[in-house]
């Protein structure tokens, strides 16, 4: 059965279709369904015949599947780290550090529950909660 593919710069099977569409290569399909879950396990190579084909490779699939988990974990560690920096910096920084670091606090929220020190903006300004449990304003 002849498919049509469409390559990645690097060789890799990027898409796989019935109909023949432009960017898109034939190849031969001997390995009768195509789990397009698994498109990462494909690649096309030249059989003994010399015509190019389709040929699934798990361990392809499972190195590409794992690859990916790697770099989704490490995005998500990432991101993680550069949340955690932020409210660090925010909450250890000195009033007048605060002042430069206005645009990065958050505006008050009434149903958020408050603890000493914290700060936010109110009515485009600067506050932080004392120890009273009141704001009090940081901008002259």
């Amino acid at each position: 059965m002849e498919v049509y593919v469409k390559l990645t710069e690097d060789g890799k099977v990027d898409a796989i279709c019935t109909s023949r569409l432009m960017d898109f290569a034939p190849v031969e399909c001997d390995t009768g369904s195509i789990n397009m879950d698994r498109l990462d396990g494909y690649s096309v190579k030249p059989n003994e015949k010399g015509i190019n084909s389709l040929v699934y490779d798990e361990n392809a699939y499972l190195k590409a599947k794992a690859e990916k988990e790697a770099l989704e974990a490490k995005t998500k560690a990432e991101n993680l780290y550069q949340t955690l920096m932020k409210d660090l910096v925010l909450k250890s920084a000195t009033d007048e550090q605060a002042l430069l670091l206005k645009p990065l606090y958050p505006v008050y929220d009434p149903t958020h529950s408050y603890e000493v020190n914290d700060r936010c903006i109110i009515d485009g300004k600067l506050h932080v909660f004392s120890t009273s449990k009141q704001w009090i304003c940081l901008e002259t």
